[in-house]
């Protein structure tokens, strides 16, 4: 199996949404459950691709949303022409691992901003677990509306 290697950086980081319904604070052993979506875009006139994670917190027994979270991480990609395929549709093929990477990589961000956030709330406890993502077949991405 070949190994490619991808030269990218962490671009930039940001808080899209955020909020806190606040709420009596709950027992010690209160589960929670979060919910949470991945989503991915590219800009390519500045060889960017985008992660947008959506976190949602309720109690496990609950419907009702406590906390939620939107974040957005950008990666640079120098070479992404070569390494992201162009299809003639005008999407862009993502190769599985770098997907996961990504998404991984933005998760794991995420969490500690939701952490962040909900530290010395009744939330505090709140804490999102450990999450693997699978590997998921080569995905394609619209590129991102010129502003």
């Amino acid at each position: 199996m070949e190994v490619k290697n991808y030269t990218l950086r962490l671009h930039g980081l940001e808080i899209i949404e955020k909020s806190y319904f606040a709420i009596a604070p709950p027992p010690e052993n209160q589960e929670f459950n979060f919910d949470f979506n991945a989503k991915a875009g590219v800009d390519p006139d500045r060889k960017l691709v985008i992660i947008l994670i959506e976190l949602s917190v309720r109690k496990i027994d609950d419907q009702n949303v406590l906390s939620k979270l939107t974040t957005a991480t950008a990666f640079e990609m120098p070479n992404l022409e070569q390494d992201l395929i162009k299809q003639e549709n005008g999407q862009y093929g993502v190769p599985p691992e770098l997907d996961t990477m990504f998404k991984s990589i933005a998760l794991s961000t995420a969490r500690g901003i939701l952490f962040s956030e909900l530290r010395g709330t009744p939330l505090h406890r709140a804490i999102l677990p450990l999450i693997q993502l699978p590997v998921a077949q080569p995905i394609l991405m619209q590129p991102e509306p010129a502003n």
